[in-house]
């Protein structure tokens, strides 16, 4: 999530700043926008725009009931991440709200590198392209919330029983301003378990195993390299493993202290992190590819191991034949933590609010793990909610402290150098001094 479609994937999102470009300039009208109560579908490159209608006469709240009448239903625009496989598992959540809270709702697909600078623009204005957005990028929401352009959602997150530490990534003096929704951890290194099975392989205990069954998959007919390297603009194997480097050698401390600036990138503790566990794994990945076509070629087995995230599950493979393991000793793990906020320059804050009440409740996100692909923040989903193929997962991550990544929690500009560098250090390793020199000077900047 059978051989894996060329369509309807990912790399939809990060498709084109062409398209973005003009929502930007039509974002203001998106929100004014009043259409007639009909079930209309419009896609857009790299923007999506589903609009469904649920008949239905009340409006629900933890406090009360509001009934209204077809004519008066308020449409929200909700700007999400995902698109082709991924919306599928997400459209069943936006039919509920429809008709429990008796509202239209219009969903449009944006990636977060492209959302965060229109809204950069449009916020100052006193506008917004969307009334509930969603973003993987805690520093972002920060920001905004800084600078008194979102609303205030603590009465909403502290009643609800989300993992210790998840609200503080939307955090801002004492208030919150992002509603967990779920997460999916990278990386995990996802292998086919029939090719393992038919190569009489089996996942690593320890890291001796971890290199010996590198070295033992380069000799298998039709490999071209032990593990895939997907770039292409995104570098997710490579900053992804450097991150989890750091999991497994220094633990949730180091890599949060990373965030915090209570450590350093150029401490020796960090080096010595990824001389152990990162710079060895460089040899066995092949020569970087894009990572959406790479899901087709490790597929094929050409190469058995991809470090990548949990979204692999539903990008058109058969997720049943999907195995996984982490770096062998890694106790902590970094997820991209999805999270909900609303502008205060939505036409409709009431309406807003109310849908975020239902994102935020057991009954919504017991929903969005049952579609698959996406894996629960609250502490109340059951493990009986996930299908088959995501109980290994979820069980895993019962076990784990989680951390938002460091692109995501540090800065933009730390963002950019971050995942600029990577590509370089695979090309070559020696320069790891001068690069996490560099970090360092961009984190703190």
């Amino acid at each position: 999530m059978s051989e894996p479609k060329k369509v309807d994937r990912r790399k939809f999102i990060y498709a084109g700043l062409g398209a973005v470009a003009l929502i930007a300039i039509g974002a203001a009208a998106y929100v004014a926008m009043n259409p007639p109560v009909v079930t209309k579908t419009t896609t857009v490159p790299t923007t999506s725009v589903v609009t469904t209608t649920v008949p239905t006469t009340s409006v629900i709240t933890t406090t009360s009931v509001v009934t209204t009448t077809p004519s008066e239903k308020v449409t929200l625009n909700v700007i999400h991440c995902w698109g082709g496989d991924e919306f599928k598992t997400f459209e069943p959540v936006l039919k509920e709200a429809e008709s429990r809270l008796g509202i239209n709702i219009k969903s449009m697909v944006i990636r977060t590198p492209d959302l965060a600078p229109m809204l950069d623009s449009l916020f100052p204005n006193n506008e917004t392209p969307g009334d509930v957005i969603t973003t993987w990028w805690p520093w972002a929401i920060k920001k905004w919330a800084k600078e008194g352009f979102l609303m205030d959602v603590s009465d909403i997150v502290s009643k609800e029983p989300f993992l210790q530490g998840v609200p503080g990534m939307a955090e801002v003096e004492g208030k919150t301003y992002g509603v967990p929704w779920t997460e999916k951890p990278f990386p995990i290194f996802a292998y086919r378990k029939s090719f393992f099975e038919k190569n009489g392989l089996t996942p690593p205990k320890d890291w001796n195993e971890c290199v010996n069954l590198f070295e033992k998959l380069k000799s298998v007919p039709g490999v071209k390299a032990p593990v895939l390297c997907g770039d292409s603009g995104w570098p997710i194997s490579l900053y992804s493993t450097f991150e989890a480097a750091i999991f497994t050698y220094g633990g949730y401390d180091l890599h949060h202290k990373l965030i915090t600036g209570e450590s350093k990138f150029t401490d020796s503790s960090v080096k010595t992190a990824l001389e152990t566990y990162f710079l060895p794994l460089l040899k066995y990945m092949g020569d970087p590819v894009d990572w959406v076509s790479g899901v087709d070629l490790w597929w094929k087995g050409e190469y058995p191991i991809f470090p990548i995230g949990a979204w692999i599950y539903v990008m058109g493979i058969d997720p049943n034949d999907v195995g996984f393991f982490f770096y062998p000793g890694q106790k902590s793990t970094m997820t991209s933590t999805d999270m909900w906020f609303v502008p205060k320059s939505t036409k409709h804050p009431n309406e807003a609010m109310a849908l975020l009440k239902f994102l935020a409740s057991r009954d919504a996100q017991e929903l969005q793990v049952r579609q698959g692909g996406q894996w629960a923040l609250r502490t109340d989903i059951p493990l009986e909610a996930y299908p088959d193929y995501a109980k290994p997962l979820a069980q895993a991550l019962m076990q784990m402290k989680i951390d938002p990544p460091l692109d995501a929690s540090i800065s933009g500009a730390f963002s950019e150098k971050f995942e600029r560098y990577m590509p370089l250090l695979k090309a070559d390793p020696t320069k790891l001094d001068s690069i996490l020199v560099e970090l360092e000077k961009t984190a703190r900047g």
